[in-house]
């Protein structure tokens, strides 16, 4: 990163064709306390097999590389969480892999944040997909505590992979507040949005309701920008269906097709 920190990041490269000045996008995980590790991550797949270098940035705040990776990601969910994301572009181009006037960014949850943020940056990326994404994190936090037991322990789930042993749950209002540091960052500022944008929505979504993409949508096609919409009738935020999974791909796909074509 621009401050030394090493991120670790996982690359997909398409199957066909030579990795040079290739159209990417970044698929940041959503979280923040979580990771992407090697194994199969469908929408990955789905995006390299189209011809994209996909780069999957563990930026800081993530979880699993080490707990001074994860505690350099507090108070900066809206600061250089999103930096790394946009250090790892600069890096590729550098290499001459990927082609930096071809990125976009797109994102679950957490994820979905960082690209509506990136869309408003300028001239950073050319579009940006936000899945199930948190567009006002006052009210994401607000949803957080209505769904969270406030007790000492609420910050803690079982770990599937451990039985009988607990992890940090993500989704925890405590976790959240670290991470958002002292202020609560702004909700997505529609005029400042300067790229097309697709919002993604699930309609039985308890983490991030269905409401924050509405509420961004109908704001952003007030202001004049291009916005994008598919809603996900009986999807939860985890898109955990393959029916769930092969409608968000084809909006996915069919949106880089416009926006940002493979080839």
């Amino acid at each position: 990163a621009a401050d030394g920190l090493a991120i670790s990041a996982q690359l997909t490269l398409p199957p066909q064709g030579e990795a040079k000045h290739r159209a990417l996008v970044v698929l940041p995980h959503d979280g923040p306390l979580w990771h992407d590790g090697r194994g199969f991550n469908w929408l990955a797949q789905v995006l390299a097999s189209r011809g994209y270098v996909v780069l999957q940035p563990n930026y800081r705040g993530s979880e699993g590389y080490g707990a001074a990776l994860t505690a350099a990601g507090k108070g900066q969910w809206a600061g250089r969480s999103l930096s790394d994301m946009a250090d790892g572009v600069r890096y590729l181009a550098a290499q001459g892999i990927i082609d930096p006037k071809r990125v976009c960014i797109a994102g679950e949850g957490y994820g979905g944040y960082a690209a509506l943020k990136g869309a408003e940056s300028s001239g950073s990326y050319r579009c940006a997909i936000a899945i199930n994404g948190i567009s006002d994190p006052a009210d994401y936090l607000k949803t957080a505590k209505q769904n969270a037991v406030a007790d000492e322990i609420a910050a803690l789930r079982a770990d599937p992979k451990a039985p009988r042993a607990f992890m940090a749950d993500a989704r925890s209002p405590a976790l959240v507040q670290g991470y958002y540091g002292p202020q609560t960052p702004a909700a997505i500022s529609a005029p400042s949005v300067k790229a097309p944008v697709l919002l993604v929505a699930s309609q039985y979504d308890k983490a991030v309701p269905a409401d924050q993409s509405r509420s961004l949508r109908d704001r952003l096609q007030k202001a004049g920008k291009t916005a994008s919409y598919t809603e996900l009738p009986d999807c939860g935020h985890d898109l955990a269906t393959e029916a769930c999974r092969l409608q968000t791909a084809q909006a996915v796909v069919d949106f880089l097709a416009a926006n940002n074509p493979a080839r």
